[in-house]
């Protein structure tokens, strides 16, 4: 099979792995850490409940896995990684109309947890769709981007509370998911042919069009 756009593929999900889990796992670490003092103030509750956004979040991107999977099948990572973006901008940025801890579970936990599922999970199987020789290489490549983003999030986070109040870091970081789409465009379509002229089934998931073989 011939493959095109391996190198953007890899660069796509390395920075959607960043720029994801900068927002979706780091967000959600950091409500434990630098973040929970503020939002414990800010909403005069207690640390459990206002710990357990984070947790949601984290908890709601993975719990939606199959459905999520079933969207990439019927619409492709293009169109589910920009969507993701989307949904996942919203949800932060309606969180900071909060006025209670349950509406920001609403908000970050299940939109925001919601948009990052669809982020993440086109970018864990892109790489599979375009490499095949170097597959494990691409993939280890792009779970750099995890580790970067969560390392990275942590003290961006610090020096944005420092300089301005919490509402103003979620909408900062609102505006970090909608990268996210960029990439999410980069995720071209594959264009695979083998030598019987029966198109590679992956080409399909890539574009949407899930076909099955007769």
């Amino acid at each position: 099979y011939i493959f095109q756009n391996k190198s953007v593929s890899s660069f796509s999900t390395f920075f959607l792995y960043i720029d994801n889990f900068d927002i979706s796992e780091g967000f959600g670490f950091t409500f434990g850490g630098v973040l929970l003092e503020p939002l414990i103030t800010a909403f005069n509750s207690e640390r459990s409940s206002v710990a357990l956004v984070g947790s949601l979040c984290s908890g709601i991107s993975s719990i939606f896995g199959p459905v999520f999977g079933g969207l990439v099948n019927k619409f492709g990572l293009r169109p589910v990684c920009i969507s993701g973006s989307i949904v996942a901008a919203v949800g932060l940025a309606l969180s900071t109309l909060s006025i209670n801890v349950p509406l920001l579970m609403l908000f970050f936990g299940v939109i925001g947890g919601i948009g990052s599922g669809l982020i993440s999970l086109p970018a864990k199987i892109a790489i599979g769709y375009y490499f095949e020789t170097k597959r494990a290489l691409a993939t280890g490549i792009s779970e750099c981007g995890s580790g970067v983003g969560v390392l990275v999030f942590s003290p961006l986070a610090t020096f944005l509370l420092n300089q301005y109040d919490w509402k103003i870091t979620m909408l900062i970081t609102s505006g970090l998911c909608l990268i996210c789409a960029i990439f999410g465009v980069l995720m071209r379509p594959l264009e695979a042919q083998n030598d019987d002229n029966e198109f590679d089934e992956r080409y399909f998931i890539m574009s949407g069009q899930l076909m099955t073989a007769n």
